[in-house]
């Protein structure tokens, strides 16, 4: 664990002694070297800022939610499908649940070293939307996920004349089609839900939905018992000519 910490802390010089915290259920308060590691509850990591590295067994895949972690690195095996969706699907939501200008602040990064690759790369499809899910269950989709990312910088030996007539070149967004109505309402519904804020929200929404159309049956009552009427005849001549024929 201390050498753990040493190599975030190389790293990442500025982190705070007093930012660290663990939710190992069969530990209380641990020393380790100038590190004084509290134990606190999965549920209080959300709301608690000052807590910026977590020590975890579990809890990072059963029963934890923190939408502003953005970092996951993982130090042991897996190879269960069930495990890896369970592990990955809480890192890829957007941290914080919001999105900014900048790319690289609405990614989540996860180093797995020793998670099987073939099963990783299939959950990360699921996540995308790729593949049908092998629970049946999808969640809410990613648009993009990278398995060997890799950082570009800037050219050094291409010259700056370059650069600047490029960032003076117009750009403009690549129009999308309105989503529809009801699927940002029961793709809305999803997100309240996941996130806890609406457990029953995919029922209010439908629930909303069927309410809409029940209005729209009443206000035209008399046109749809017109049309009912009319298409009665039609519909029991096919019924007696189906039943005659399976006889």
């Amino acid at each position: 664990m201390k050498f753990l910490l040493e190599t975030i802390r190389k790293h990442w010089p500025e982190m705070p002694y007093d930012g660290v915290a663990h939710v190992l259920g069969d530990r209380a308060t641990i020393e380790v070297g100038s590190y004084v590691i509290p134990k606190v509850a999965p549920q209080d990591i959300q709301h608690d800022h000052g807590i910026r590295v977590l020590l975890a067994k579990d809890a990072v895949s059963t029963g934890w939610d923190c939408p502003r972690a953005e970092v996951l690195v993982s130090l042991r095996p897996a190879v269960d499908a069930t495990y890896v969706t369970q592990l990955l699907g809480r890192m890829v939501r957007t941290p914080l649940a919001q999105t900014t200008g900048d790319e690289r602040l609405n990614a989540a990064s996860c180093y797995l070293p020793r998670f099987d690759k073939d099963t990783a790369k299939q959950v990360a499809e699921e996540i995308m939307g790729l593949r049908e899910p092998a629970s049946g269950e999808r969640g809410a989709a990613v648009a993009k996920v990278m398995l060997k990312p890799v950082m570009l910088s800037r050219n050094t030996e291409v010259p700056d004349e370059v650069f600047d007539v490029v960032e003076s070149l117009p750009s403009f967004a690549k129009p999308a089609a309105a989503p529809k109505p009801v699927k940002r309402l029961l793709k809305a519904a999803q997100a309240f839900s996941q996130d806890a804020l609406e457990p029953d929200a995919n029922k209010v929404a439908h629930e909303t939905l069927f309410a809409v159309l029940d209005g729209v049956v009443h206000d035209n009552a008399d046109a749809v018992a017109s049309a009912r009427s009319r298409s009665s005849p039609h519909r029991s001549g096919r019924s007696s000519s189906s039943a005659a024929r399976t006889r």
